[in-house]
């Protein structure tokens, strides 16, 4: 009935939660004429079938959004739809991550201060009275003092790290908290196995650095988009037999984008702007300038009923057996520790990880 038409795909959450997208997402397909379907995902649905998604993905990719990208590709087939279009690359490309437009400030910032003396507080404060903020960026911007307590924590963090080193993944309190962590999580013989290798040679480049806002352009692509976006949904896709594919990762959008950028930076306008720019007279203004939303499930409430569920299996399971963790960091683990400020804590990495050992190691026993 429908062939030669396009159709919108989306999930949702019991309740009307405020990440529930339907509704927009709707409205966006009823604008454009085509056929909306969705799919309602509970927290039992999700307990469930965690141990064969952590599967499916083949590798250990620790996103709590991913039931709901296999979700969305199994409600294409049952429609029959056997290629989906995805936004993957839109935020990468275009500063879509607030932080990561900070990191390539950051990092601007470091360079210009190479050759002075890192020394003083006051070359790292920048305390201009903001214009235009509302209220609850305005307390904001009370809360940090101004420019005080962002110029300390930049001074910091440059006194600690290497001069080599660009801002990058050092300004995600995720990354940071694992940084401190595994000093104390991992076994000592791991540990030593590790040769003190860290994740920050990523972000870290011999002098002189090469442009840097597409430095940072290609890190996130390469690092975030690549190894968590593209490959889980290229793979949950498969595993209902669907075909994805990124327009935004088009490498002629992509190579005109990188060249804009190197003739002259974009990296202190608004998020997306040259995107919209481009889609102002395609799309409605209020798709346009609407705030930024994640494809995010009920993250507290997924994370305490997977704990409850599948958190014992870290205690005396292959990551402690195997000597990577301790039996006191195993079972701290367990329990499914959050903090504050975090996306995905390193419990979930870790859980995420034990139960892709656990089924790989079945898997092969069994092949």
């Amino acid at each position: 009935k429908y062939r030669h038409t396009m159709h919108a795909f989306s999930v949702g959450y019991p309740g009307g939660l405020e990440n529930d997208e339907r509704q927009d997402a709707r409205a966006l397909a009823d604008y454009l004429g085509m056929p909306f379907h969705d799919v309602e995902l509970t927290t039992s649905e999700m307990i469930s079938f965690f141990p064969e998604l952590v599967f499916l993905r083949d590798d250990p990719i620790a996103d709590i959004a991913g039931f709901g990208y296999y979700s969305v590709m199994k409600l294409a087939k049952e429609h029959n739809v056997p290629v989906v279009l995805q936004g993957q690359g839109g935020d990468e490309l275009f500063w879509g991550y607030g932080w990561v437009q900070d990191a390539a400030r950051a990092s601007a910032r470091k360079l210009q201060r190479a050759n002075k003396p890192i020394g003083t507080l006051a070359r790292y404060v920048v305390l201009d009275l903001p214009h235009g903020l509302s209220r609850m960026q305005l307390g904001e911007w009370a809360h940090r003092l101004g420019g005080l307590r962002d110029g300390w924590e930049s001074l910091r963090r440059d006194r600690a790290s290497s001069p080599d080193q660009m801002v990058f993944y050092d300004l995600v309190p995720d990354f940071c908290h694992s940084m401190t962590e595994t000093r104390t999580i991992y076994n000592k013989s791991f540990r030593e196995q590790m040769n003190g290798t860290t994740a920050t040679s990523l972000f870290t480049f011999a002098r002189p650095w090469p442009n840097i806002d597409v430095t940072l352009t290609r890190l996130i692509c390469d690092t975030y988009l690549r190894e968590n976006g593209v490959t889980q949904g290229d793979r949950l896709g498969m595993a209902s037999s669907i075909e994805m594919r990124l327009p935004l990762l088009d490498h002629v959008l992509v190579e005109t984008v990188i060249g804009l950028r190197k003739a002259r930076t974009d990296v202190d306008q608004p998020p997306k702007a040259w995107l919209k720019a481009a889609l102002k007279d395609v799309l409605p203004a209020d798709v346009i300038n609407r705030p930024k939303r994640g494809f995010s499930p009920p993250v507290m409430e997924w994370h305490r009923a997977l704990f409850a569920v599948h958190g014992a299996s870290l205690r005396d399971g292959y990551l402690y057996q195997n000597g990577v963790l301790t039996s006191e960091s195993a079972a701290q683990l367990s329990s499914g520790p959050f903090p504050n400020n975090s996306t995905t804590p390193l419990s979930f990495k870790a859980l995420v990880l034990e139960q892709w050992c656990q089924r790989m190691k079945s898997q092969a026993s069994y092949d």
